[in-house]
């Protein structure tokens, strides 16, 4: 059965010994096949440190399609690209998790004040729905008023002119 390519590079890579756990590759490793032997290049024969060339500045990179790896040299100009690209990310990223929390920080505000307003909206609601049933009691009531006192002058007239009729005067007139 043959090993992810992740699996196969950490089985590459040098690991430090830890007491107790000889061969640490072996925890990251699929269980149901076989285990390569973590590679101790420090033991190796290295024909470039031989040659007086220092390996920190070459880059191997493992192959996974079982093409040949080739070692290319890494300039300190891209080493230092790419430690200010990853200084850049990393403030990029602590800008944005500030400007996050700024917006998290206004919304929370802006809701805490659309609350308030709410409360205010519905207190205000509530008293003058309270008003308008006053208002309508009293409306209600000063019409049954009126026409209690639209029956009594209709009564008042009906009298009246029973009484005019009866004096044989016909109905009151105003002075002419």
């Amino acid at each position: 059965m043959q090993q992810s390519c992740a699996a196969a590079n950490l089985a590459r890579l040098p690991l430090p010994v830890v007491p107790g756990l000889e061969d640490l590759a072996s925890l990251f490793l699929p269980r149901n096949g076989p285990v390569l032997p973590a590679h101790d290049y420090s033991s190796s024969f290295d024909f470039d440190v031989v040659a007086g060339l220092d390996p920190a500045y070459y880059y191997y990179p493992h192959s996974c399609d079982g093409g040949a790896a080739i070692a290319t040299p890494v300039s300190s100009v891209s080493a230092e690209r790419k430690r200010r690209r990853l200084a850049s990310n990393r403030s990029s990223a602590r800008r944005s998790r500030a400007r996050r929390q700024r917006r998290l920080h206004e919304l929370s505000l802006r809701a805490a004040e659309l609350l308030g307003a709410n409360q205010r909206l519905l207190v205000d609601l509530n008293r003058v729905v309270a008003r308008h049933g006053a208002v309508a009691r009293e409306n209600a009531r000063l019409r049954e008023e009126a026409a209690g006192l639209r029956t009594r002058l209709g009564e008042v007239e009906v009298g009246e002119a029973a009484a005019a009729a009866a004096a044989g005067q016909g109905p009151l007139r105003g002075p002419s």
